[in-house]
């Protein structure tokens, strides 16, 4: 029934789980023997040069606390949510699903991640660094109980008619406050941030031994292209 549906759909609107996941990694050039063709078919054995990235840590801070306990169900559309809801107990569609997808409004995410940002900086991290924001427990599904519905909703089966879908997907959003400011959230979670000891001294280091590397790579690719101007002499 309809007030079944929402009772559901309102017992399972609590809160998502929302991390800060910071990475702090480097890329590095490694070299590896790959098998090509020459021009007449024969295969020969060449040494090429790739850059590959290496993450040096990685963590999650939950932010879940933050976010207040229940969302406000609503349709972007023209009907109401209880239209949505008769809509979908009315669909005659074996595959009919009703989704309800769990959203964080009105917080400055892009705000957050720089104040993270420049704290690691301030820690003394110099090389690459990403900050994202993984959530989970952020959509609810409904479905018909029928074996076609099971199999579409199975991970393995689901593949083997995704004709008969046709348009029976509705959804519905739930909207979720983090009711303090983005300083506040970070003064918090502040002495939660980490990163590897890396001083101005190992920085000095490694970016001598790129300029290093690199210029070792120049200097072969030099001799290459000078080998082949000066036919007959061996470089």
């Amino acid at each position: 029934t309809p007030e079944e549906l929402m009772l559901f759909l309102q017992t399972h609107n609590t809160r998502p789980y929302v991390a800060c996941r910071v990475t702090g990694f480097h890329h590095e050039t490694r070299t590896r023997e790959v098998t090509r063709k020459d021009r007449h078919g024969r295969r020969y054995t060449d040494v090429e040069t790739y850059r590959e990235r290496v993450e040096d840590f990685k963590y999650d801070v939950d932010l879940s606390d933050f976010v207040f306990p229940f969302g406000y169900i609503y349709n972007d559309g023209a009907a109401n949510v209880p239209a949505v809801v008769n809509r979908y107990l009315a669909d005659g569609n074996s595959l009919k699903t009703l989704q309800m997808k769990k959203i964080i409004v009105d917080f400055p995410f892009h705000a957050f991640k720089q104040r993270v940002e420049n704290r690691l900086r301030a820690l003394g991290w110099r090389r690459e660094l990403t900050v994202e924001f993984p959530k989970a427990n952020n959509t609810v599904r409904v479905y018909a109980d029928n074996r076609l519905s099971r199999a579409w909703e199975h991970p393995v089966t689901w593949f083997l008619f995704p004709w008969f879908r046709k348009t029976a997907a509705t959804s519905l959003k739930s909207a979720f406050r983090i009711p303090y400011s983005a300083d506040h959230v970070f003064g918090l979670i502040e002495a939660q941030l980490w990163c590897p000891g890396w001083s101005g001294a190992a920085a000095a280091m490694e970016a001598l031994g790129s300029a290093l590397e690199y210029g070792i790579v120049a200097r072969h690719a030099g001799r290459g292209r000078r080998g082949r101007r000066r036919r007959g002499r061996r470089w």
